[in-house]
């Protein structure tokens, strides 16, 4: 829906063609947790999400508004259900990546020029406690048939959690604070240690230009001993 209109409705793209739907006459009701755990059961059942028939999870999550608005009788003023699928781990690693390339743009000139964070860094702060998963298991006669991992709190946690953290650190041990840094996180690969690494702007362009004049000479080397 477009945030800022004259009239009500709702835009959609399909097979490059933009269509728009008048909505002055609906109301979108948007719930969270309800239904989570019925939704869950029928993710299990499948390898990814691709393959789940749309009108099962229709199903489930309508049954599941049906039974929590039961007194109220407001369930039969639902038409349309729009199932929002729990987080599973990948997401929640998508999710803290875009929350690291965030707080390097938020802070770019004030605290650091760049903040470099290596790919690897995302996954590992979506390991950390404070980051919540659960198990969901399919039993059929008795036996696991397939488990999947989500996100407990959806994303609720990752701000509150890794993100916060990292900041705290960040902002406690990067005192005084240089505009002109570059500030690089990394992860050893043998000890899984994160190190944070910062240097001055002049510094890391005298570190790049080094490690230039380096590959030259090695391919000015190269090529001597090819010609000889």
């Amino acid at each position: 829906m477009e945030a800022v209109s004259e009239s009500s409705q709702f835009s959609y793209y399909k097979h490059g063609v933009t269509k728009n739907i008048d909505t002055a006459n609906v109301i979108f009701v948007l719930v969270s947790d309800i239904g989570v755990g019925e939704m869950e059961q029928v993710m299990i059942q499948y390898d990814t999400r691709d393959e789940i028939p749309t009108v099962q999870l229709e199903r489930v999550v309508k049954s599941a508004l049906d039974d929590q608005w039961k007194r109220l009788d407001f369930g039969k003023m639902i038409d349309q259900v729009i199932p929002f699928l729990p987080f599973e781990h990948q997401h929640i690693v998508e999710i803290i990546a875009l929350k690291l390339r965030q707080l390097d743009e938020n802070y770019r000139g004030k605290y650091w020029h760049r903040l470099w964070i290596e790919d690897n860094i995302a996954d590992y702060m979506s390991r950390l406690d404070s980051v919540h998963y659960k198990v969901r298991s399919a039993v059929v006669n008795g036996k696991v048939k397939s488990s999947k991992v989500f996100a407990k709190y959806g994303a609720r946690d990752v701000e509150t959690g890794p993100i916060q953290l990292l900041k705290s650190k960040l902002l406690r041990y990067l005192r005084p604070f240089n505009p002109d840094a570059e500030i690089r996180i990394s992860q050893d690969v043998d000890t899984k240690e994160i190190s944070i690494v910062s240097c001055a702007k002049e510094e890391a362009k005298q570190k790049r230009a080094k490690s230039k004049q380096r590959s030259h000479t090695a391919a000015d080397v190269e090529d001597s001993t090819t010609s000889s």
